[in-house]
Parts: structure tokens; C-alpha cells; sequence
């Protein structure tokens, strides 16, 4: 009888990291995450044995190969044991353009200006509604 390969501890995440294929490159989320390999989303439809580029947090890019894949999920073995600290490290994604602060948030744009509404209301004339507040009147 064989025994299954002891698997390192995945944490349950949800990161950004950016896939580099070579020709495209796409940001995906991390769903668990381990000092051998994630599983993220198949955003770019990664296929069994194919060798990608993974930009993770801190860390420097990480080559890995899909070891399994499906219309949602694809699992990766990096090449490499990775800092699971460095990897959870905040990046700016590169969907978005840094900010010239370095801040990591920013101020959301100011909303429209409301026009308020008319303080007061027209007097009812008709039916129940003018009694409406008249305790005395059931």
C-alpha cells in the first residue's frame, strides 16, 4: 500500500496576483494559498502542465506549473518554496495606476451635490389624511 505525499498547510485567502502567460498578462484572486502552490481563479483558462509566471505580493516573480484545472479554479505548484508573510503583502494590481503618494488607499471623488427637498409639504384637504396627527380625532 502507498501513502499519499504529506501536503504542506494551505490557508484560506483572498489575494491578488497577476498571471503572466508571456503574451498576457491578468489579475486574478487567490483563493488558498501554501508554501508550494495557490489555487486561483481561471480567469485566462490555464490548462494541465502549462509552465506561467505568478507576481505575488513582495515577492519576486514565482514560476509555476498548473497542476489542475477547470472552468473556475486552477491549482499551481510553484517551482520554489515561497515566504507565505512576503506573499500576503499588499502590490498595487496591474489593472491599476499606482498612486504618486505611495498611499494605499485614496480619497474617493466628491459625490454630486443634492438638491434637497422642499421643506414643506402641501396641507391636506381631502379624507382622513388632515386628521392623521389630531390625537383626538379616531
Amino acid at each position: 500500500m502507498t501513502t499519499a505525499p504529506v501536503r504542506e498547510t494551505r490557508s484560506s485567502v483572498i489575494l491578488h496576483a497577476a498571471i503572466d502567460r508571456g503574451a498576457e498578462t491578468t489579475e486574478c484572486r487567490v483563493r488558498n494559498l501554501s508554501a508550494t502552490g495557490a489555487c486561483v481563479d481561471n480567469l485566462m483558462r490555464l490548462t494541465k502542465g502549462e509552465t506561467i509566471h505568478v507576481i505575488m505580493g513582495t515577492l519576486p516573480r514565482l514560476t509555476a506549473q498548473v497542476m489542475w484545472a477547470n472552468d473556475r479554479l486552477a491549482g499551481l505548484h510553484f517551482d520554489r518554496t515561497i515566504d507565505l508573510a512576503a506573499a500576503r503583502q499588499h502590490r498595487a494590481r496591474t489593472d491599476q495606476a499606482p498612486s504618486p503618494t505611495g498611499a494605499r488607499f485614496t480619497t474617493p471623488p466628491a459625490a454630486p451635490t443634492r438638491v434637497p427637498p422642499p421643506t414643506t409639504a402641501p396641507t391636506p384637504s381631502a379624507g382622513w389624511i388632515n386628521n392623521i396627527r389630531d390625537p383626538y380625532r379616531r
